[in-house]
């Protein structure tokens, strides 16, 4: 399998051990992958750099990942329908509650919240036009998004990133956390709105299951956190919902590599 960085191989160890090993073109923040596994557990990879001087003279670097179980979502639902979108679906809220990494948010707002929001607003692009009040009443109150906690968020969660139980459609596993940071609560969490719809013929459709599927998700969110910090998101549920809408207005206006982009 390849991409549009790297290369990926599964190899079995002589002590039958299943490994992915990726060879990129860049390198790898494994802080992302070990902030992510300390919180969530044994559904993320343990990241290994594999140190190797002629490759990295050639501008590339080597690493290692254990091969989770499951099947990649797209393929594991298949056939299943409404009852697998929202098994999924509840499944990954399961994942996420475990999620909680500190009391305060105001690291993350400073270091990549405001940033983000500043070169959005900043941009040219005609498509930010539309959005570009909304935008800067919340840049005016970003700070608020500091009193919520810094949660483990995914970059990109989506059907070829979560790996599935076959029988119970359960996630056994996230994987491709590159560019993944702690957010805000709620800051990444609006991707579930397309997990629990589905694309056909490149639209974006919401089946009947829909909002069943993403209130799962948001139920066992909220059940499976700790009681003190679900009473303090309860407190400021207000903010939690503008951070969704917040980090919904980032995924739309991508920030990579210095540049703005729309997608």
């Amino acid at each position: 399998m390849q991409g549009m960085y790297s290369r990926t191989l599964f190899v079995t160890l002589a002590d039958g051990r299943e490994v992915v090993v990726q060879f990129r073109t860049e390198q790898l923040d494994l802080d992302a992958f070990n902030i992510a596994r300390d919180a969530l557990g044994d559904v993320v990879p343990h990241a290994t750099a594999l140190p190797d001087e002629e490759l990295e003279a050639a501008g590339a670097w080597a690493y290692s990942f254990n091969r989770l179980p499951g099947t990649v979502w797209v393929r594991g639902m298949a056939g299943r329908g409404a009852e697998g979108r929202i098994a999924v679906n509840k499944s990954l809220g399961q994942v996420f509650a475990r999620g909680w990494l500190a009391e305060g948010s105001g690291e993350a707002v400073t270091k990549r919240v405001r940033p983000h929001l500043e070169v959005v607003l900043a941009s040219e692009l005609e498509a930010v036009t539309p959005y570009r009040a909304l935008l800067q009443g919340l840049l005016d109150r970003v700070d608020e998004f500091g009193r919520l906690p810094p949660w483990v968020t995914h970059y990109d969660v989506n059907d070829v990133n979560v790996l599935i139980d076959d029988g119970d459609c359960s996630v056994t596993g996230v994987i491709d956390w590159e560019l993944s940071a702690p957010k805000p609560f709620g800051v990444r969490f609006g991707l579930i709105h397309t997990l629990a719809g589905e694309f056909t013929g490149g639209e974006f459709r919401m089946p009947d299951e829909f909002e069943l599927a993403e209130g799962e998700f948001w139920k066992e969110l909220f059940g499976g956190m700790p009681k003190e910090t679900r009473a303090v998101l309860e407190e400021n549920i207000n903010l939690v919902q503008d951070a969704v809408i917040l980090g919904t207005l980032l995924d739309a206006f991508f920030w990579e590599e210095g540049k703005v982009g729309c997608g």
